[in-house]
């Protein structure tokens, strides 16, 4: 029997885009607070090594997501009130969810005990894996579709709010790369906790424990997806690994500051990419096409301006954001910031089309042949260019590699939508 829907109306889109913004600042304001000691604390080797063993965590909460941040939230959202069908919804994905980390742990344990490359910073790993964990107990892909973006994004703040005390307080000098990942990964997992009880007793979610065909089929129907992110994923972190271990920590803490730097600069345009996304595929799976249109065309044009000005005002600064923020150890950040400026422009139009358009549109075969053909660029000239070129060849790879995935996108995504539409779309 169908239980009570708990809502019936969407949050205002207004709403999620300025409470995003206002929760965005707050974020950014703590993640500024926390960057500068690190640094300063940790040096530029200790910050590379840092990032290394990072991007290695990452991958491990990339397949345990299993690109379900893309899937759940597009399933959540073409339903978007909490129901049986909902609860079941969750239920399936979570218990992936849950199976694929423990899977992905029982692997990363053993290769950190026989690959001799993991051996020597074992203790980090190990103490890195706590963050797997917590990753798997927040899953904000079913927030995000219910369109409780700023919901969402306050729990996110939060983590950051009760990490930032504990880096001053513990995190004294570069031996203490180990504590970072323990105080990350155990307010993950309290955090976790909470959100999981708030899910069941304030929005009436309900666990029920799924079949094993339920679970291997929803594993297996978002396994393109998976694929997508992942190798999305591998298009931004083949560069910087590749530098970590060939080029050593230090060039990769140069490098993670620009591009954290330039990451920060997107982020910003995040509440309403983040927004958005549900919303395009609510009106994409109702057929509603007109107001989708005048969305995209809004949003878009919004988008377009608000990173043209943040790449300008990167290049411009980038002297004074690179000494603020890091300090002068990382001076030989700043051209590497300045060749990064004018990503901004061109991951906001990649991330526009695939989550207002790509995903929501069903696309996913055109998103997995651009990452595919992006990854497969980076490894085929990352070695090359890092010989020859050294880390500022490698920092305008990172653009290059962007540009083709943004041609690609474009070309393929417009082919397929003609043929899927008959031309009624575009």
């Amino acid at each position: 029997m169908e239980e009570k829907n708990i809502e019936t109306k969407p949050p205002s889109l207004k709403r999620n885009i300025s409470g995003l913004f206002l929760l965005h600042s707050v974020g950014f304001i703590l993640t500024f607070a926390a960057i500068p000691y690190l640094t300063r604390v940790l040096g530029v080797a200790g910050w590379g090594k840092l990032i290394l063993i990072q991007i290695s965590l990452n991958y491990l909460c990339w397949f345990s997501n299993w690109g379900y941040y893309l899937g759940g939230t597009k399933s959540i959202a073409a339903t978007r009130v909490v129901s049986t069908k909902t609860n079941k919804i969750f239920s399936v994905i979570w218990s992936s969810q849950l199976l694929i980390t423990i899977v992905v742990l029982l692997i990363f344990v053993f290769l950190i005990t026989t690959v001799s490359f993991f051996q020597k910073d074992y203790i980090l790993y190990l103490s890195g894996l706590l963050v797997v964990i917590g990753n798997v107990l927040l899953p904000f892909w079913y927030l995000n579709g219910l369109e409780k973006i700023v919901e969402s994004s306050l729990i996110q703040i939060f983590v950051k709010f009760l990490t930032l005390p504990l880096y001053f307080l513990f995190i004294n000098n570069p031996n203490d790369i180990a504590k970072y990942f323990f105080i990350n990964g155990g307010v993950a997992i309290l955090v976790g906790v909470l959100m999981l009880s708030w899910m069941r007793f304030k929005l009436r979610v309900i666990f029920v424990l799924p079949s094993l065909q339920e679970v291997a089929n929803t594993t297996k129907e978002n396994f393109s997806l998976f694929l997508s992110t992942v190798l999305a994923s591998m298009s931004t972190t083949i560069i910087p690994y590749a530098l970590g271990v060939f080029s050593g920590d230090k060039a990769l803490g140069l490098f993670n500051i620009a591009d954290r730097m330039r990451g920060s600069a997107v982020q910003i345009l995040h509440p309403i990419s983040h927004a958005l996304f549900p919303r395009m595929g609510y009106l994409i799976a109702n057929n509603e096409k007109e107001s989708a249109k005048r969305l995209l065309f809004r949003s878009g044009t919004i988008l377009m301006l608000l990173s043209s000005l943040l790449s300008i005002i990167l290049f411009i600064f980038s002297r004074d954001i690179v000494l603020l923020v890091a300090g002068e150890e990382f001076v030989g950040a700043i051209p590497l910031l300045q060749i990064l400026a004018i990503s901004p422009i061109i991951t906001t139009i990649s991330s526009f089309l695939i989550y207002q358009i790509i995903i929501p549109e069903g696309l996913d075969s055109t998103y997995l042949s651009t990452v595919t053909a992006v990854v497969l660029l980076s490894l085929l000239f990352v070695m090359p260019v890092l010989i020859f070129y050294g880390l500022h060849g490698a920092t305008a790879l990172v653009v290059f590699v962007e540009i083709v995935g943004l041609i690609l996108l474009v070309k393929l995504g417009y082919k397929k939508l003609q043929i899927k539409h008959k031309n009624t779309w575009i």
